[in-house]
């Protein structure tokens, strides 16, 4: 339900704005950011994503965690790519920080792997998703494909069914 998810989120952000606390609100515009940019509402998605950033820079060691995966692989955060940099550059070296990097890359491949390492299966398995659309859209469909078979198998345990139709459709367009 499109319209709850985004009432939730519009609830959750102003929420955390009354906390006036970056480890409450930087996760829930990013989770948001996505959520709106996957619905149509790109304008909403970017004025959320120039906020994050801006919070990242004021507060670089709390971004190298509570820059969500959802807004580490949004496509709205990389117009944001070097402002990103520069306040993770400021932070302390920990694994969040490389999976963020990676994502700066566009290496998802790189951070799902991170993912699989630290036992995360869902976010390696949203990471591999995102590989593969991206793949995709370059013409190295065999790549495509394994990254989002991978994807598919988690999904499958776990009934996520809006992943599985993804990436369903996914593998029928590159076969």
């Amino acid at each position: 339900d499109v319209a709850g998810a985004t009432s939730d989120l519009h609830i959750a952000i102003e929420l955390a704005r009354v906390l006036r606390d970056p480890q409450e609100l930087m996760p829930a515009l990013g989770a948001a950011a996505l959520v709106f940019e996957e619905t149509g509402r790109e304008p909403e998605a970017e004025h959320l994503a120039a906020e994050l950033v801006e919070l990242a820079d004021r507060y670089p060691y709390d971004s190298t965690w509570t820059l969500s995966l959802d807004f580490l692989f949004s496509r709205c955060m990389a117009k944001h790519v070097g402002p990103l940099r520069a306040a993770l550059s400021k932070a302390a070296d920990v694994p969040w920080k490389a999976i963020a990097l990676a994502c700066l890359d566009d290496d998802h491949i790189r951070a799902a792997d991170l993912f699989a390492k630290a036992g995360s299966p869902t976010s390696e398995a949203r990471l591999r998703l995102r590989a593969a659309e991206d793949l995709a859209v370059a013409g190295r469909l065999d790549e495509s494909r394994e990254q989002a078979q991978l994807a598919l198998d988690f999904h499958r345990r776990v009934a996520a069914s809006r992943y599985i139709e993804l990436e369903i459709r996914l593998l029928e367009r590159s076969a």
